[in-house]
């Protein structure tokens, strides 16, 4: 019986790579992995393609036994087989010009997310070329697993790099959604900076998360795009960990602050008082 060659192909440059990178601890660029392969064995360059191999990439049609991880444009690091990593899949349409995230390994196990259905298992072909993947449907390990990778750049930048709270802005805005997610047993919305909310709770509602690392002041609620969001969370970074200032129905907490051009000014001093949701659900009971 002949082997199919795309099989055969498969097995070849999966027993190379096994072979000339069995040990190897250091990041490895896509020219290296070419030129090693090519010199130990012969192979063509242009038939070393280490992205078909990754834990945290997918491609349609390729097998799933994946070695390296990708860390960047051409760089990767060599795993090993059946190693319970964690982390994103990413995925390159046809029709976009960046990655996508389509899924999350678990422990190693591959599932890639639905569009319409939240997610399906690892096997489905219900990623299309054409379509982008829609909600962010991230597992509570996931979130976990980023909100601890996080919160490391965080001390780094703070405690080794001299950086203050207030100047890592991105970074606590990240954190802040982490952290609301972790707490409402939800996900991150769909698109990067999503209009009006940032987080999904379990039960469906919209959540806007502010983060400050400020003592007092004021966060800002975008007028026009407040409608879109349930609830507000509000969120102060001090001495190395998070504490809710407010999380409620967005109403009150606009109703408590002061117009300002589109937007509307919330101080951290009457955001604090405010009735929580908690609180609120309690009073109907």
């Amino acid at each position: 019986m002949l082997l199919d060659v795309t099989v055969f192909d498969w097995m070849n440059s999966y027993n190379q790579f096994v072979s000339a990178f069995d040990g190897v601890v250091r990041l490895l660029t896509s020219k290296e992995i070419k030129d090693e392969i090519s010199q130990r064995f012969g192979t063509n360059p242009g038939s070393v393609i280490p992205s078909d191999f990754c834990y945290n990439r997918w491609n349609k049609g390729a097998n799933d036994s994946p070695l390296f991880v990708r860390v960047g444009q051409g760089e990767y690091r060599y795993l090993g087989p059946d190693v319970p990593h964690t982390c994103l899949v990413y995925w390159r349409p046809r029709c976009a010009v960046e990655d996508v995230v389509v899924g999350e390994r678990v422990n190693g196990t591959l599932t890639l997310y639905d569009q319409n259905q939240g997610c399906s298992e690892a096997n489905s072909t219900d990623v299309s070329e054409t379509t982008l993947p829609g909600v962010l449907a991230l597992s509570q390990s996931q979130i976990e697993l980023l909100y601890e990778k996080y919160m490391e750049i965080l001390a780094l930048e703070v405690g080794e790099f001299g950086c203050q709270p207030t100047e890592t802005r991105h970074l606590l805005g990240r954190l802040g959604e982490f952290y609301c997610a972790r707490m409402v047993d939800g996900t991150l919305a769909s698109q990067v900076n999503q209009a009006g909310f940032d987080v999904i709770g379990k039960d469906g509602r919209r959540i806007s998360v502010k983060t400050t690392a400020q003592v007092s002041g004021v966060v800002s609620i975008n007028g026009k795009t407040a409608n879109r969001a349930d609830d507000l969370m509000v969120l102060r970074y001090t001495n190395g960990e998070f504490r809710v200032v407010f999380h409620g129905e967005i109403g009150i907490a606009i109703d408590a602050a002061r117009p300002y051009q589109e937007s509307f000014e919330l101080d951290l001093s009457r955001a604090i008082k405010l009735p929580t949701r908690i609180e609120m659900l309690g009073e109907q009971q």
